[in-house]
């Protein structure tokens, strides 16, 4: 929407300046003593713009008087038109995207609702970003992270019967490596709860973010 129609415009502008300078488009000419000969009246495959009338073959002229004013009213058009539109674009597409590159171009949208998200974050349509895969034909995504330092209503699912350690992958590390890995190897995921004085930090070593618990056994 922010270019089609722009282009279209554009477009519109610069071959209706075409389509007039080619008219009658019979490529044929009058050398002024009542002969006619062949000439190219398609300025556009000549690449000629703007395709003003001056820029006729010399001797030889097919435009009414009328049709070069119009010609020319078209032509000048189409370069003004031309201009602001790539001004335009310069301005709208090229320089932020370069701005962009050494300063932040973030403007915050909308007001402050003054509604603190753990005050929400236990209905249904809020859900934090957990990592985890979904795998075809399993009913539950795959917990790619450790998830005992955050509220479980986070996650936008829940397994009635087995719960969520069944589907963390931190448990299949620990029941193939036999051994808690010195650095963690997954995901850290954190909850901060504004409400409560004291959380978990998953910057100390003994974190539940760093502990890995057996794969429980699946009957």
């Amino acid at each position: 929407r922010n270019y089609f129609i722009p282009f279209v415009l554009v477009t519109h502008v610069v071959m209706s300046a075409y389509w007039w300078s080619g008219y009658p488009y019979d490529n044929v000419c009058e050398n002024g003593a009542g002969e006619y000969s062949y000439c190219a009246q398609n300025f556009w495959s000549e690449g000629i713009f703007p395709p003003l009338p001056r820029f006729q073959p010399e001797g030889t002229t097919w435009m009414t008087e009328s049709q070069e004013l119009l010609t020319s009213l078209y032509a000048w058009s189409s370069v003004v038109v031309v201009f602001i539109a790539s001004a335009a674009f310069i301005q709208n597409a090229i320089i932020p995207k370069i701005r962009a590159i050494y300063k932040s171009t973030y403007e915050p949208d909308g007001a402050d609702q003054r509604i603190n998200f753990s005050s929400v974050m236990h209905l249904d349509e809020i859900h934090a970003f957990i990592p985890q895969v979904r795998v075809k034909g399993v009913s539950f995504p795959m917990l790619t992270c450790d998830i005992s330092a955050i509220d479980e209503d986070l996650l936008g699912w829940r397994d009635q019967i087995r719960g969520y350690d069944v589907h963390n992958l931190i448990h299949d590390v620990y029941a193939i490596t036999r051994s808690k890995p010195l650095h963690p190897i997954f995901s850290i995921v954190k909850q901060f709860d504004p409400n409560v004085s004291s959380y978990l930090s998953a910057s100390q070593p003994n974190s539940p973010a760093y502990s890995l618990n057996p794969m429980p056994e699946l009957n």
